[in-house]
This record gives structure tokens, C-alpha cells and sequence, in this order.
């Protein structure tokens, strides 16, 4: 609610009366909350190319589609993130590119309700299963590719809730973060494309 330097104040406060009364453990869970609380509420980081000039949307969801063997160039993309401020506060990001450039318009959020605690793979589940019973329901345009933050494990958890809502022929992929390690349906290991 734009209201996080009141939090971060609040919850030190709290950690500091929960250290002083002795009770470390609840402190460590303030600490570790505060912590995430900070990550999640941090400017975000805008990823530029080094060379400009050379930024061609179309043309880059056409070498998409060649690296990820498509069938067709993913014209719309829906991507899905977890975020976990603490066991009981999560939430899933879905934005949508559509010819390689950001659809605001059509960007989501999901409270995570149906799972407890810090379990990625039921959120992403939840967060899938939610958005396409919608599209289906609506009527709405599909997505020509989806990417979900994660490995395997996530990927395995969306794939069935697109199974279950008999979807099972949207392309998607895990994309995880740490060396970008791009996961696919039918392939034991990830491709890893040229940092260029």
C-alpha cells in the first residue's frame, strides 16, 4: 500500500523488543521478513542491451522462436514470478510482452491464498491455474508462450495445471535465474543461449 518505511519501522521495533525479551526465534523470523520485505519493495533494475541501436523486438522474438524451436514466433508472452515476503504473505507477478514489447495493460497480480508456507511450486501452480481458468472462462487470447521463474520443479507444476485445464499445448518454459538456464518440457537439461 506504498507504505513500507512505516513497516520497516514497525517490524525493527518489534525485532528489537522480541531480541530484548529473549525471544530470539520470533527476532530471527522479524529479521528474515524485514529482509524480504526490503528485496521485494527495492527499485527494480531496468536491464538495457549494450548496444541500443540493435534492439529490434520483432526481430528478437524471431530468434526466440528459432533458440526455443517454436512453431510459430511467440507474439504474445506471459511470464510468472513468486514473491515471498514472509510464509504467509505471497504474491505472483504474470506480465504479458506482446511482439516483444511490454503490455502493461494486461499485467497481473495473484495473492497467493492457497498455499502454506514458502512452497514455489504450489504458488506458481495456483497462480497458473488461476490465470488460465480465467482465460478460458473469458474467452481471452492465449498466450503463444509462457515462462515461469524456476526449474524444473516449477515447471513441472505449471505443465499439470495446464494438463488439468486441458491446455496442455501452449509452449512453456522454466527460466531460472541464476545462469538463465532455460528449461523445457521434453529436454532432461536446460539450454544455456549466449550471454550476447
Amino acid at each position: 500500500d506504498g507504505k513500507a518505511k512505516e513497516s520497516f519501522s514497525e517490524l525493527e521495533q518489534e525485532m528489537l523488543k522480541s531480541a530484548e525479551n529473549l525471544d530470539f526465534e520470533k527476532a530471527a523470523s522479524l529479521r528474515d521478513t524485514l529482509d524480504n520485505l526490503r528485496k521485494t519493495t527495492a527499485p527494480v533494475k531496468r536491464f538495457v542491451r549494450e548496444f541500443k541501436s540493435q534492439i529490434d523486438p520483432t526481430q528478437d522474438v524471431i530468434d526466440l522462436q528459432k533458440a526455443l524451436q517454436l512453431p510459430n514466433p511467440p507474439q504474445i508472452m506471459e511470464c510468472f514470478d513468486i514473491s515471498n515476503i514472509s510464509d504467509n504473505h505471497k504474491v505472483a507477478s504474470m506480465v504479458q510482452f506482446e511482439n516483444g514489447r511490454p503490455s502493461k495493460n494486461n499485467y497481473r497480480k495473484y495473492r497467493i491464498v492457497g498455499v502454506r508456507g514458502q512452497d514455489d511450486f504450489a504458488s506458481i501452480a495456483e497462480a497458473v491455474r488461476r490465470r488460465y481458468h480465467r482465460v478460458l472462462k473469458e474467452s481471452l487470447k492465449k498466450p503463444d508462450l509462457i515462462i515461469v521463474d524456476g526449474g524444473k520443479g516449477q515447471l513441472s507444476s505449471a505443465i499439470e495445471e495446464l494438463r488439468k485445464l486441458d491446455l496442455p499445448k501452449i509452449p512453456i518454459i522454466g527460466l531460472a535465474k541464476e545462469n538463465e538456464e532455460i528449461y523445457l518440457p521434453s529436454r532432461s537439461f536446460p539450454i544455456l543461449l549466449p550471454k550476447s
